[in-house]
């Protein structure tokens, strides 16, 4: 008996810095790091009108960025994308009439050879 790969990402990298991705298979093993160094929000607690939240990351090369902020049930409250950019610099500010309470912030990833991952939620908490 064989075992044979679920899935396989080949990463290249020239001198120059230029990135480029192929990829095989079940990709559900991709993990957000293989695009992204680092992200962050801040706060994280107390955003509102006056207080948004920060939105701050760094791709390993260019990128197509799909924020996305859901409340405690799952459902979108906001979304926007970002194109071809490598550090993303950006602030969520919740509508005025936003129920207070928990929020989670994701970052889609795609590529400019079109490898997709998505990041772990970041959680925050808005406060009118």
């Amino acid at each position: 008996m064989s075992i044979q790969p679920k899935g396989i990402v080949i990463l290249a990298i020239d001198f120059a810095g230029n990135v480029s991705w192929t990829t095989w298979g079940d990709q559900s093993y991709n993990k957000w790091s293989m695009a992204m160094q680092t992200w962050s929000v801040t706060p994280s607690t107390g955003i509102n009108q006056t207080k948004p939240a920060k939105i701050t990351a760094w791709g390993h090369t260019r990128l197509d960025w799909t924020i996305t902020v859901k409340n405690a049930s799952g459902q979108i409250v906001s979304s926007w994308t970002v194109k071809n950019e490598h550090t993303l610099r950006e602030q969520w500010t919740p509508d005025s009439n936003l129920p207070n309470g928990t929020y989670t912030i994701t970052l889609d990833l795609v590529t400019k050879d079109g490898f997709k991952v998505t990041s772990l939620p970041k959680t925050v908490t808005v406060v009118q």
